[in-house]
This record gives C-alpha cells, structure tokens and sequence, in this order.
C-alpha cells in the first residue's frame, strides 16, 4: 500500500480526501507549516504527495519550495481552483506534478495518482538499469540485520536480484563491527532482535561518525499503529513488515538508494 502524505489547511477538502484514499492508501496528514511536513516526511517516507492548495499564498509556496529543494523526485498531486493555480503554476512545471481542479471525484483523484505513481516508479526502473548499465561495477551495498537466519538468507536472496551487493549480520554487536569496514549505503535492521535490540544498535550508530548518517530501516513484526510511531520516530528511512512481501521490500530500499 502506497504511502502518502496529505497536505494542506484542515477542512472539508483534506477530511473528505483522507476519508476516501485510506482504504487504497496509507495516508498521513500535516498543514501547511513546514515544521510539520518534515517531521512527517522523516517519519512516512511518502510514495507520494497530495497537496491542496488553499488559504496563505506565502504557505502554499513554502511548501513548493521545500519540495524543490529538499525531495524533488517525490511525486506531487495538486488538488486547486483555477483562480489559486496561477499562483503556483510556475512551480509545479516537473513532470511529476498532476493537478485537478476542485470540485474533484474521488475516482479521477485514484486514477491520476496511479498514472503518477507508474509514470514515477519507471522512470526511477530506467534510471536504475541505466547506472547499472554505465557501471555494473557500482553496486549499492545492503547490510541486513536480523537474528533470524532464514530472513537473512531470503532477503539476501530478493536484494541480490535486484542488483545490490549484499552483507548480513545476525545480531547488532556484529553488524556495529562490520558497519565502518563495509560501508552499506543502507542498514535494513530488525527492531525485535534478542541481545541488543533495533533501536540499542541504531542509537550506537548515531554515536559514531563513520555510521550516523547511514540511511536505516527498521523491519518489524509489529503492525499495530501505536509501535509503527514508536518505530518511525527514531530518525529512520521507514519501515518494512515481516513477513516481507517481496515487492514491498524491493520498492521501499529502491526508494532510499535512489537519492544514495
């Protein structure tokens, strides 16, 4: 399920968007103050955006040039009047930008955001076999984390499909050792482990330069909302549920390693 986070002022328009995608969607909802949008983004690591434009022209264009500058391969779908439009047209020009003028059916708004979302992903698929065209050498290197060997072995089986060379660790006072010689552009780290937990070995990470800014997600067995927050608030990437669906995972540490 797709995750996306809906933006815009409360009201009529975000409530009944919300109420109609959440059945196809995972849906996450912030206002327009820019403080609040990245603490979700940090958190959601959303697929998509939904944005409906409406009330302070100077927060509808923050938000625009956030997207600019800070996740500009993340697809937008802009919910607007054609009166409001001509304020933010100029910046919606990328190719991953879609609009529909308010009143909208909620089955234009899912069959827009399909095309969009499709359009996104193969053009990332392209980009992808492109590099790995250029430089088959140039691996993205995976380091999964998980006391389970048998999740080790599967996951390492998916990923290396997929192009990326992968490393496994099957507890975190390992995958702490490993981590500085081997380099992993993304540490996929189980939160439930026996010994030193998820979280025990991402805050050590945290501690040490030559780990703190590599990118984690947290694999949990867990998909009661209550822990999914509890998860998601330690700064990760996102999160994966076991047992992994295969496209899930492959999706989700695609989305990461593409701004790696």
């Amino acid at each position: 399920m797709e995750k996306v986070l809906l933006i815009g002022e409360p009201g009529d328009m975000v409530r009944s968007l919300s109420e109609g995608l959440s059945s196809r969607f995972n849906i996450q909802i912030s206002n327009l103050d820019i403080t609040n949008i990245e603490d979700l983004y940090g958190m959601v690591s959303p697929d998509i955006f939904i944005f409906c434009q409406s009330g302070d022209d100077d927060l509808n264009m923050g938000f625009l040039e956030w997207h600019e500058d800070e996740c500009r391969d993340i697809p937008v779908f802009v919910v607007t009047s054609k009166e409001d439009w001509e304020k933010i047209s100029d910046k919606c020009q990328a190719s991953n930008f879609r609009r529909k003028f308010r009143p909208v059916a909620l089955h234009s708004v899912i069959e827009a955001m399909r095309e969009l979302l499709e359009e996104t992903e193969l053009l990332k698929e392209q980009k992808r076999i492109f590099t790995r065209e250029q430089d088959p050498g140039n691996k993205k290197r995976v380091m999964i984390v998980d006391d389970s060997p048998l999740f080790l072995r599967t996951t390492k089986s998916i990923l290396e499909e997929e192009g990326y060379e992968i490393f496994l660790a099957p507890s975190g006072e390992k995958a702490l050792k490993q981590i500085p010689r081997k380099r992993p552009h993304l540490v996929l780290l189980d939160y439930e482990m026996g010994g030193m937990s998820g979280k025990d070995t991402l805050e050590e990470m945290r501690k040490d330069e030559r780990m703190r800014d590599i990118p984690v997600i947290f694999v949990t067995n867990s998909s009661e909302k209550e822990k999914i927050i509890e998860v998601l608030k330690y700064g990760t990437k996102g999160y994966i549920l076991k047992p992994v669906d295969k496209e899930m995972l492959i999706k989700e540490v695609n989305k990461v390693l593409d701004y790696v």
